[in-house]
């Protein structure tokens, strides 16, 4: 996932990631809190908000028939995929919600994205483009049934921005396949040519916070599948963006491999428990440094991977688990975090990694709550790793 996998409640910029794992988990230590509009639905029934990943870009492209690259006219190979969102009110009897732009963004045949630098696919827009919902509340899409890449299960991302008057909400999630499924469209061309191991869903971080519950169910169609999707939201209800409150110490020192304890204070007028996400990253831009994420809705702890693709851990606090990358490590068993009215504190333990050594890192925050409002990355302090 990433960047976490980044921010809503605005239009996020290329690489501001976080989103972050927004997954439905059952095990809160936040008290129970009323219905929020950053949850979707199917058949009115609440869906997880998953991670936007590193791999969003705007590219501002109305189509339904996404296969192509604008540019050069080239159609993506694969097994074509026709896939419509319903998109609906659970505040208001799941009527139809028009007017809500749905993007849709997911890797080719071969497992990649367009536009981007690492993928030496700058400048192209194959599997990428957004719908606005009709008066029944539908988008529909024709696409190509996804490939995959090392790291993750078979996914496909979507965004659901609605942007009426008074109303600003951003819903993002992803969309998975049975492996069986999977397994039987992979022997075939184009797919049969990429090899390597590929990840399970039961072996993915972001499928196992909640993905069960937005696994689509293809029937055959042509030549390829047809699949749909319901996702609710909840537009009534009124939400307030939450602040990065502080950081302590603000700044400081500590050396490789020792302990650096940072307390940060989130706030949100709708109550603690309306928080999603919370992250702390040291050094880097909003794509990089160290990146610490604590989901309050499954009460887990994650670490940015060194490839910025995917969080890795999902450990308690206070369970007896280190989650490391090369940047520095997050020791569960020394973070903790409590809930006290609208304020909600975490205590990180970092361990910075010897490559940080002599070096001075700016501290960044950054958080969201369940209606999908965000506080952007904050600089917050600076922090010196010494020799």
């Amino acid at each position: 996932m990433d960047n976490d996998d980044l921010p809503v409640g605005r239009i996020l910029s290329r690489r501001e990631v976080i989103t972050l794992l927004g997954g439905a988990g059952l095990g809160l230590l936040a008290p129970a809190f009323r219905s929020r509009p950053a949850l979707g639905a199917t058949g009115c029934m609440v869906k997880p908000e998953l991670t936007i990943g590193p791999y969003f870009v705007d590219e501002h492209l109305n189509r339904s028939d996404i296969r192509s690259d604008p540019t050069s006219g080239a159609v993506k190979p694969g097994k074509i995929l026709q896939l419509t969102f319903n998109v609906t009110n659970v505040n208001d009897n799941c009527a139809p919600v028009s007017g809500a732009q749905v993007d849709v963004w997911h890797c080719d045949a071969g497992g990649l994205y367009s536009d981007e630098s690492a993928n030496g696919t700058l400048g192209q827009k194959f599997l990428r483009g957004y719908q606005v919902t009709d008066a029944n509340g539908q988008a529909t899409f024709t696409t190509i049934y996804p490939g995959w890449y090392p790291g993750r299960t078979v996914h496909i991302h979507f965004r659901i921005r609605n942007t009426a008057p008074g109303e600003t909400y951003d819903f993002v999630s992803q969309l998975f396949f049975s492996d069986t499924l999977s397994n039987t469209v992979f022997a075939q061309a184009p797919y049969a040519s990429h090899t390597g191991n590929r990840a399970l869903n039961s072996q993915d971080n972001i499928y196992n916070g909640g993905g069960s519950q937005l696994l689509l169910s293809p029937v055959v169609s042509g030549d390829g599948y047809a699949a749909s999707i319901d996702i609710g939201l909840n537009l009534a209800v009124s939400n307030h963006p939450p602040p990065n409150d502080s950081i302590a110490p603000a700044s400081g020192s500590g050396a490789p491999g020792s302990f650096s304890t940072f307390t940060t204070r989130h706030s949100d007028v709708d109550g603690a428990g309306n928080l999603a996400q919370v992250l702390l990253r040291v050094g880097g831009s909003t794509a990089n440094g160290f990146r610490a994420f604590y989901n309050p809705l499954n009460n887990k702890l994650f670490v940015l991977n060194d490839a910025g693709t995917a969080y890795i851990g999902g450990y308690a606090p206070g369970s007896a688990h280190v989650i490391a990358n090369s940047q520095g490590s997050l020791d569960c068993a020394q973070t903790n975090v409590s809930l006290n009215g609208n304020q909600l504190t975490v205590n990180w333990s970092i361990i910075p990694a010897a490559s940080l050594a002599n070096t001075t890192e700016n501290v960044f925050l950054y958080c969201k709550d369940r209606g999908g409002l965000v506080a952007a990355w904050q600089k917050m302090g600076t922090w010196t790793i010494t020799p």
